[in-house]
């Protein structure tokens, strides 16, 4: 089904525009333009909706996308008694594609016969598609002003414009970026990815959060104050794109995730770059999952140049009786130590144990390793083979240069 155009012109009204900027740039009015574009598209859902409420006001109705994402949700003038997975299901089909389905909790029949439920149905095909549609195009406009950041920096221009795309100042921001692990299977689902991401994350809502394409799959940056928020949420969405995939695709697609951090609109230059970096080492040694938040950017762009062998040596040289099975537990007291800048008062909260007990493990690190954790050279050496050591994991390997089994 070929959607109808529907890119006229809208005419945006002047003083609208001067509200967002006096000198009213091509930008501004193009943002304004697709704003109103989306709102209006969404308005038409809920009105072609409203009216299969208004034939069965006592039935209740659950639109779906062709990914399965819940739309909308219309609940009956009384109550339901037939459990959801029993509603009737039917599809919103045209020319043997699928682009939705309607769950009822009664036979559509009862309002409609077969001619009218065609008609109804080839709307709602119409308005989903030019959503989508819509919605690519967003993601793709969002994607544009990340490659400027990352070419340009953060200019005071580029943040304009993306405070057009709907991410305003705000102190802190979460940065996520998804994209598919198998080579071969890369660029010929990557859009199956973005366009399941895109609608996960969405949810058909008025405000369209900031999910912009990169090369190679997408990138969600959602304001946020909360830096450990992004990890909980990562793994949602590798968990809903892994059961998406083997439900509707019947194929196994593995995903990997990094989550970053940037404490405010002059933090995203950095934090953007360390999304590239950590992202293109995770494809060059094939990592998938949630790619560990510990590692440093500066240092993995030096260490992810070293062969396996020279990361072993550095790993296995430095931090040799901490890899032993009885001291493990004190290779995450000594990174939550060092990560704290050595403040034992910190460190001890972040660990949820006395500040005494603290102290006595780093004494006990300090002699098991024969260096003192107060001379700074000793503290490159150990924080580095700390990196490297994550990185052996990050790449499935034990510590001995075993793959995990």
């Amino acid at each position: 089904m070929k959607p109808r155009n529907r890119r006229e012109p809208i005419h945006v009204a002047r003083t609208d525009v001067q509200r967002m900027d006096p000198v009213a740039p091509h930008a501004t009015a193009e943002f304004l333009h697709a704003d109103r574009r989306g709102r209006w598209l969404l308005q038409q859902l809920d009105r072609h909706l409203a009216e299969l409420h208004r034939m069965a006001p006592d039935q209740s109705f659950l639109l779906e996308d062709a990914r399965g994402v819940p739309v909308r949700r219309m609940m009956a003038n009384r109550d339901v008694e037939i459990p959801e997975d029993h509603w009737h299901r039917y599809e919103i089909t045209d020319q043997n594609t699928v682009y939705g389905t309607i769950r009822s909790s009664a036979p559509l029949q009862r309002v409609m016969d077969e001619t009218a439920w065609s008609l109804y149905s080839l709307r709602l095909a119409l308005i989903l598609t030019e959503l989508s549609e819509w919605s690519a195009t967003e993601a793709e406009r969002r994607g544009e002003k990340v490659q400027k950041i990352l070419l340009d920096g953060v200019t005071a221009e580029n943040l304009r414009l993306l405070t057009l795309c709907g991410l305003p100042p705000h102190p802190g921001y979460l940065l996520i970026g998804m994209e598919l692990t198998q080579p071969e299977e890369k660029y010929q689902n990557m859009d199956i990815l973005r366009g399941f991401l895109v609608t996960h994350v969405w949810r058909y809502q008025p405000a369209f959060p900031f999910l912009a394409y990169r090369p190679n799959g997408i990138l969600a940056i959602l304001p946020s104050s909360n830096p450990s928020a992004g990890q909980h949420l990562a793994h949602e969405w590798l968990d809903a794109w892994s059961a998406y995939a083997e439900r509707r695709l019947a194929a196994r697609l593995p995903a990997r995730a990094y989550v970053s951090w940037a404490r405010d609109e002059h933090d995203l230059g950095p934090s953007l770059r360390e999304q590239e970096v950590v992202l293109r080492y995770a494809e060059r040694f094939g990592q998938h999952g949630l790619i560990s938040n510990r590692l440093s950017p500066p240092m993995l762009r030096m260490l992810a140049s070293l062969p396996e062998a020279d990361l072993l040596r550095l790993v296995q040289g430095t931090l040799g009786p901490l890899l032993e099975p009885n001291h493990r537990h004190l290779l995450d007291t000594l990174w939550v130590y060092l990560s704290c800048d050595q403040n034992a008062s910190q460190a001890s909260r972040v660990l949820f144990m006395h500040r005494n007990t603290l102290l006595y493990r780093i004494r006990h690190i300090e002699q098991l390793l024969g260096l003192s954790l107060r001379d700074l050279q000793q503290i490159t050496s150990i924080w580095t083979a700390l990196q490297a050591h994550e990185l052996l994991h990050a790449l499935g390997k034990t510590d001995t240069g075993d793959r995990y089994p």
